[in-house]
């Protein structure tokens, strides 16, 4: 089978997870030729004997999608290709649907990080509900439908049945989270990654940590938060105004050797976000061995086991996130005995050769 696929991902071109991941992927398959939607300056490179990265070099941003068609038109007609792969459903999905039904071509759409159908994606931003007309249609058309989140899976599969399937991103770095170290406490360290955007409900995260400064436990937690993002300015103007510096320590970015000893030395992961797929952090955490207390998003079922290896509470609930904490927070057995329950879990059902394992499936699903 020959494969040519969509992406946004400009990490594409850097040494990494995704790069290896691609890599990987080539081996499935006959060929795969991967066109990445970007701005001017990047080269075509061949990341292995099969494999191949395209950059669009758009001159504008609004030229990008119909620089990938034309692209990909020429790439089909040179190779021959059986499979065309988008990584989103609406802006690469449009493309990969159009280039689909033109030569007659089998569709696979990923759907990862959120569902076009949760309403509280769509409130966030008015796009995002055109986005979820688009997404339908090449919903629709796929021959078959990837994602990673629990509930996602559940929601899709009752609107298009038996062709989406479950395919985690397993990291291919996620050995170098499998450390024995035993956290112990004072304090309890409590850890926040991700993106400083609206998705994450920043407001959220800031009144759970005000809750924790004015309760009988503010000297037993402490918070790292690490992340960059638009709402950078917000966050630090609210945790200075509101009192809560000597309870917060940030940095905006971290190395990944840095990242390895940053979940070492901590007790907890907090997420607070509106939504989710099958968070890349949930599973660092996991394989750590730190419990994780979370609002209810999609992926969070991957991992926690509500009251067995973290906690579970309805979106916005600031105080039934606070009041978890304190849980884990004073009760050193429950947060050693959660700790345990998550990584055996974690390490039981995931490495990444599930990843490859179940693409490999559903590329035989899609036949040669």
């Amino acid at each position: 089978m020959k494969v040519l696929m969509y992406s946004l991902d400009r990490q594409l071109f850097e040494e990494g997870d995704a790069r290896k991941r691609m890599i990987e992927y080539g081996k499935l398959v006959d060929r795969l030729d991967i066109v990445v939607l970007t701005g001017r300056g990047k080269k075509d490179e061949q990341l292995s004997g099969n494999t191949m990265l395209y950059p669009t070099n758009s001159w504008h941003k609004f030229f990008r999608l119909c620089d990938a068609f034309r692209l990909g038109k020429k790439i089909i007609r040179e190779q021959a290709c059986g499979l065309v792969v988008a990584q989103e459903p609406y802006l690469t999905g449009w493309v990969a649907c159009r280039l689909a039904n033109k030569f007659k071509l089998k569709l696979l759409v990923s759907a990862y990080g959120n569902n076009i159908f949760d309403p509280l994606w769509q409130s966030e931003n008015w796009k995002h509900r055109i986005f979820k007309i688009i997404g339908q249609k090449v919903f629709r058309r796929a021959d078959a439908i990837q994602t990673d989140g629990d509930e996602t899976v559940a929601d899709l599969k009752k609107r298009y049945g038996e062709k989406v399937f479950w395919k985690p991103i397993v990291p291919s770095n996620i050995e170098d989270f499998k450390i024995e170290k035993e956290k112990t406490a004072p304090p309890i360290k409590v850890l926040f990654v991700g993106r400083l955007v609206k998705q994450k409900n920043l407001p959220l995260l800031i009144s759970v940590m005000e809750k924790i400064k004015n309760s009988e436990i503010k000297n037993k937690v402490m918070f790292t938060l690490i992340g960059d993002g638009p709402l950078r300015k917000y966050l630090l103007t609210e945790i200075k105004e509101r009192g809560l510096t000597d309870l917060v320590d940030y940095s905006p970015r971290v190395s990944r050797e840095e990242m390895v000893k940053i979940f070492t030395d901590h007790h907890l992961l907090i997420l607070t976000s509106i939504y989710e797929g099958f968070a890349k952090v949930f599973m660092e955490a996991a394989a750590t061995g730190l419990p994780i207390v979370t609002t209810q998003v999609s992926g969070v079922a991957n991992v926690v086991k509500d009251t067995v290896s973290g906690f579970v509470v309805s979106q916005g609930d600031a105080q039934g996130l606070a009041e978890k904490l304190e849980v884990l927070a004073t009760d050193p057995g429950k947060l050693k005995e959660f700790s345990k329950k998550i990584k055996e879990d974690f390490w039981s059902k995931y490495s990444p050769q599930t990843t490859l394992e179940i693409q490999k499936n559903i590329f035989y699903y899609l036949g040669p």
